[in-house]
């Protein structure tokens, strides 16, 4: 019979071990490689994700207090304000189409009806 050598076993098993170790952390290193490289993991595309997890669009309604002076009298409110415009830019135009205001007088009686808020000016002059 051999006899066994407990020092020379160690060994062995130390650069088992080592070798193994290496192997593993190849393994992790190809593997990132490769998602840093395809940018998807179970056929999910890692940018989308990463920015559905950073963005959010949400409608954010600011309810901001009055200003009132020493009597109790609001200064200033909180109050909704629209933009309305007409272009009128005659190159103003996509796949021949005008996006223009072509008959200002129509344009200029027909708003006030649609917007009951505007008062009739001379707009679009």
């Amino acid at each position: 019979m051999r006899a066994r050598h407990p020092e020379r076993n160690r060994q062995r098993f130390g650069i088992f071990l080592f070798w193994l170790s290496l192997v593993a952390l190849l393994a992790f290193v190809c593997r990132f490689a490769y998602v840093a490289v395809v940018g998807s993991v179970d056929s999910k595309n890692l940018a989308a994700y990463r920015a559905s997890q950073y963005a959010r669009k949400t409608a954010l309604q600011a309810k901001r207090g009055s200003i009132v002076d020493r009597n109790g009298q609001a200064i200033a409110e909180d109050a909704s304000t629209y933009t309305i415009y007409a272009i009128i830019d005659q190159n103003y135009t996509q796949n021949g189409k005008k996006l223009y205001v072509s008959d200002k007088a129509k344009t200029r009686r027909c708003l006030p009806n649609i917007c009951r808020f505007l008062r009739p000016r001379s707009w679009l002059t």
